[in-house]
């Protein structure tokens, strides 16, 4: 696992993404550090591990939370590696289990403690405490503890809480005692809820969990989303205002002068249509289910297609032999990482599921794999419900290692005959690893980076801010990225005390300027507008922001900040994001906000407060006068 340690440190030193691994950094940070009520969600264990390790070091460093990420991927695959060696030692397993560790390296890129691979890790611990032998109370008291924590990690996980049956069950199918066991496991997973639960209630904030539990999940899961029973004003933009004058109910756009609607971008359809809610967990289960029967309607294909490549190979033994093994390796690579077809990662899956027909049919034969495999599959099944990235979280978070390394080294040295030919399965193991490997050195994987420039040779240009130190990228990115955070470094602000508002998809921006979101999503992208705006107005009501920062260009560019026009004309997400720029500078408008910052890619603006404090002063005199007034007319 040293060499897992090493491949893996070495790849965090480039590439910088403030998207995902920003939204992870800004949760876990604010829940330390004056932000503790947005952060009390569905992954409110996730931050708080996380955030205890950037904590600890007492300021922001990218470098040091990837450190973070070093060692929780490391743990995966060490815990994978001693639940592996249970049951295989060979060195040819030992070889299968490294390749496939480093090919999901590469497929784990968002370079944080985050929610896909904090909890893999905690229920793969929870997994190799149920079968390392010992069978001691303290054991499967522990096991179910790790299983249980899955959940506070990622609410997603809730599934998990049927794993204790299950094992139950597969104990009592293979004639092993299950009572005692399914107790203690069981009373894991109690005393791990009621610790979440004391911890939530001592803090003061298991009333916040409890109603984003009612608002996200009991009311998401039992109603339509908003936008699909409430958009209908959002349907058809109305063009006839020429001013934005007063907050008309007809007209959803009364933030927008007659300037404004004119332009291309807001006669855009996105502009105006409906929003739904694509992170709903309504439509995040959907989109498991979805997910889970596209894999299986293309393995049918992929699955022929691997199976007469095999059979016409036959026992060769000759050179012959290996330049067709590779042939074959080279197709598969070729249909999955080029995706000819679709996804790559449903193609991948899909070749392991020959393998895995034989493997279960053959599991009468071979009953001390029976459990472990059960286990394996619940991970990975597990793993991905209720997720955006639905079937490709087994790869990022990295529960597929297990998933791949049974199956395939189970066959190893096994054969199939029908009729009279006869199928080595050695050869589609030695397929599939090829193709693996091909993918290891494609630049697809190897150099493969997120939101960044693809070929990671030339990203050799250190940022100069604190904040980032160690990190390198291009230079027109450490560029912009070092003129804002110099900015930020030498304002006068509380820090982790001062309200702030980051535009577009820059959610790292908080937790690299240590100001805090006034909402429970930092990534504003990823909420619909009629949410976003009615949280805006709830919480600036009670606290402004001191700073608002627009982003100019979209960071799901890879190139940002360059190349930006080619790239929106591609990709129209940055729409939706208009909007909310739109109704914040009209919200801003009589605010007392000005320009303090602006380079290429951020456009900064901060509050006077003595003018605010003036604005409110008067704002209370003339209320006072109003009240003084109707009591004279009485």
């Amino acid at each position: 696992m040293v060499a897992t340690f090493f491949y893996t440190l070495f790849r965090t030193f480039k590439t910088l993404d403030v998207t995902d691994t920003g939204f992870h950094f800004t949760k876990a940070w604010g829940l330390f550090h004056g932000s503790v009520s947005q952060n009390i969600d569905f992954l409110v264990g996730t931050s708080f591990l996380n955030g205890l390790w950037l904590s600890a070091i007492g300021v922001p460093s990218v470098l040091w939370a990837r450190f973070g990420y070093v060692l929780v991927i490391t743990g995966v695959t060490w815990v994978s590696f001693r639940i592996y060696s249970l049951y295989f030692n060979r060195l040819t397993a030992w070889l299968i289990f490294v390749i496939l560790s480093i090919f999901f390296i590469h497929y784990n890129y968002y370079l944080s403690i985050n929610y896909d691979n904090l909890p893999v890790l905690s229920a793969l611990t929870g997994i190799w405490l149920l079968l390392n032998g010992k069978n001691s109370i303290a054991s499967y008291l522990i096991s179910g503890i790790f299983l249980c924590l899955t959940i506070w990690l990622k609410f997603n996980f809730i599934l998990i809480l049927i794993l204790p049956c299950i094992y139950a069950w597969a104990l009592y199918e293979t004639k092993k005692s299950w009572i005692g066991p399914f107790m203690y496991v069981g009373g894991g997973y109690l005393i791990c809820l009621i610790t979440g639960i004391l911890l939530l209630y001592g803090s003061g904030n298991l009333n916040t969990y409890v109603t984003y539990l009612n608002e996200n999940f009991i009311h998401n899961m039992t109603h339509a989303s908003v936008s699909d029973s409430h958009g209908g004003p959002f349907v058809k933009q109305k063009m006839s205002s020429e001013s934005s004058l007063s907050e008309d109910s007809s007209d959803p756009f009364y933030f927008l002068d007659s300037a404004q609607r004119s332009t291309s971008e807001r006669k855009n359809h996105r502009y105006s249509a409906p929003e739904r809610d694509s992170h709903s967990l309504k439509r995040l289960f959907n989109s498991y289910f979805f997910s889970a029967w596209h894999v299986l309607k293309k393995s049918a294909v992929l699955t022929v297609l691997i199976f007469i490549l095999l059979f016409t190979l036959g026992e060769l033994k000759s050179i012959k032999k290996c330049i067709l093994l590779g042939i074959c390796g080279f197709i598969i690579h070729y249909a999955t990482y080029l995706r000819l077809e679709g996804a790559f990662f449903i193609y991948v899956t899909v070749s392991i599921l020959p393998g895995y027909f034989f493997y279960i049919y053959s599991l009468r034969y071979a009953n001390e794999l029976v459990i472990p495999t059960i286990l394996v599959l619940l991970l990975a099944i597990f793993s991905f419900p209720g997720s955006d990235l639905s079937f490709n979280v087994i790869y990022r978070s990295g529960a597929g290692l297990l998933f791949f390394a049974f199956p395939l080294t189970f066959m190893l040295d096994k054969k199939v005959t029908v009729g009279r030919q006869t199928l080595n399965l050695n050869n589609y193991v030695v397929v599939f690893m090829v193709a693996i490997m091909l993918g290891i050195v494609h630049p697809w994987g190897y150099n493969k980076s997120h939101r960044d420039l693809e070929d990671r040779s030339v990203l050799v240009h250190m940022f100069k801010s604190p904040q980032l130190f160690g990190i390198h990228t291009f230079k027109q990115r450490v560029k912009v990225m070092d003129e804002a955070l110099e900015f930020f470094n030498h304002e006068q602000y509380e820090r982790d005390n001062t309200p702030a508002l980051f535009l577009s998809w820059i959610p790292m921006m908080y937790y690299l300027t240590q100001t805090n979101c006034l909402m429970n999503n930092p990534w504003h992208g990823c909420v619909t507008f009629k949410e976003f705006k009615a949280e805006f107005d709830k919480t600036t009501k009670l606290r402004p922001p001191v700073y608002i920062t627009f982003s100019k260009i979209m960071t799901r560019n890879p190139g940002w900040p360059m190349d930006d026009e080619k790239y929106r004309k591609r990709d129209k997400i940055w729409i939706p994001d208009l909007k909310k720029f739109d109704y914040v500078r009209y919200w801003m408008k009589d605010k007392n906000y000005s320009k303090v910052f602006e380079n290429d890619m951020f456009e900064t603006y901060k509050q006077d407060e003595i003018a605010n404090v003036k604005l409110r002063e008067e704002k209370i005199l003339s209320l006072a006068n109003e009240k003084e007034g109707l009591n004279g007319v009485k």
